[in-house]
């Protein structure tokens, strides 16, 4: 299971014993069906669930009591934290007066040049959605990230019911890749998003009701995928 998955891993545990919300449960089936290690940790799960009705509960042991000291040690514990933390503050503070005059001014110049660069940005594409129904707006910029794809969506119009959403990613391969719900109300909405799917394999954005229709969709866009540097 890579890093991306361990959020679902609360779902899975529900899932495999059938305590699953019905939107949750559509959220995460997707996941499945382009992750093959969730896949394989719910079979495993499943087959634990399976078996915990078989368990002879009369040979559980009852939990022991922690040692009478163990809370005092804890206590000691902590305030040892807290003295050391208060000397490195006080030391990361005279690190921070001394470097502030710097930092400002690269601040500076890092807005001058983030400004510059901003057009030719290799690690993301900003998305126009091709279907929309009557009265909404919506837009995503997708980001490069190491663990996959960082998604910032703004949406207007939406449902006045507070419906749930589900943002979908698409590859080659046609598989949907999830990358979280959100909740409208009509009214402005700005979310992150993050699908595991990598930006240089996507190839669609859409977004889906609680009944599994689409709202939102770019349409099969090969140029999602980033331009190599010139």
């Amino acid at each position: 299971m890579t890093e991306s998955c361990r959020e679902w891993r609360g779902d899975l545990a529900a899932f495999a014993i059938d305590r699953l919300e019905p939107n949750q449960r559509l959220a995460l089936q997707a996941h499945l069906d382009g992750c093959a290690d969730c896949r394989t940790e719910l079979a495993g799960l499943r087959a634990v669930a399976k078996a915990l009705p078989e368990a002879d509960g009369s040979h559980l042991e009852a939990p022991s009591d922690p040692p009478a000291a163990l809370g005092d040690k804890i206590l000691g514990v902590l305030a040892w934290e807290r003295a050391g933390e208060h000397k490195r503050r006080r030391r990361h503070l005279s690190v921070v007066v001394g470097t502030a005059v710097a930092a400002v001014a690269a601040a500076i110049g890092l807005l001058v040049l983030g400004a510059s660069l901003h057009a030719t940005d290799h690690n993301a594409r900003h998305v126009a959605f091709s279907v929309e129904p009557r009265g909404v707006a919506a837009s995503a910029v997708l980001h490069r990230r190491e663990y996959g794809t960082n998604v910032s969506l703004k949406v207007a119009g939406l449902h006045e019911g507070g419906e749930w959403y589900w943002l979908w990613l698409t590859g080659d391969n046609g598989k949907r890749v999830g990358a979280g719900s959100f909740q409208a109300n009509g009214g402005e909405a700005s979310v992150q998003m993050t699908s595991a799917l990598p930006l240089s394999a996507t190839r669609r954005v859409w977004v889906t009701d609680d009944k599994n229709r689409v709202v939102l969709d770019t349409g099969w866009a090969p140029e999602l995928a980033p331009r190599p540097a010139s």
